[in-house]
């Protein structure tokens, strides 16, 4: 799968049976983990066997890519940064969830603010 990957920018040689050089990757991923990253790609190509076509890999692939760029739990983000990305999701097509369905927000009423916090 050398040429798809080299056109989504991720450039992977098996270096071994289970070792591979990673010779390049694009900028949107240069501070993800990039050996979390490959280990994902190789076992979602590897488990999906030919169950899935190779466009339905790719598709796969390109979800770990953007979970991998993601913002993690905990990161702290300035008020302008939240309100882009926030601006962004309000753009996105699929806002609700995450590229492997996960959800991205959840809705709080009133009532389960205050239920958290003990209030009810």
């Amino acid at each position: 799968y050398g040429s798809e990957l080299s056109s989504l920018g991720l450039s992977i040689e098996s270096f071994g049976e289970n070792t591979f050089i990673i010779r390049s990757v694009p900028a949107l991923l240069k501070n993800s983990d990039l050996r979390g990253l490959v280990r994902d790609i190789v076992s979602e190509i590897r488990e999906s066997g030919t169950e899935k076509s190779l466009s339905e890999k790719i598709d796969t692939v390109i979800s770990t890519m953007a979970c991998h760029s993601s913002i993690k739990a905990n990161y702290e983000l300035d008020p302008e940064k939240m309100k882009a990305l926030l601006r962004e999701l309000d753009r996105a097509q699929f806002p609700h969830s995450c590229p492997h369905g996960r959800p991205v927000a959840r809705e709080l009423s009133y009532t389960d603010i205050e239920r958290m916090f003990k209030r009810t």
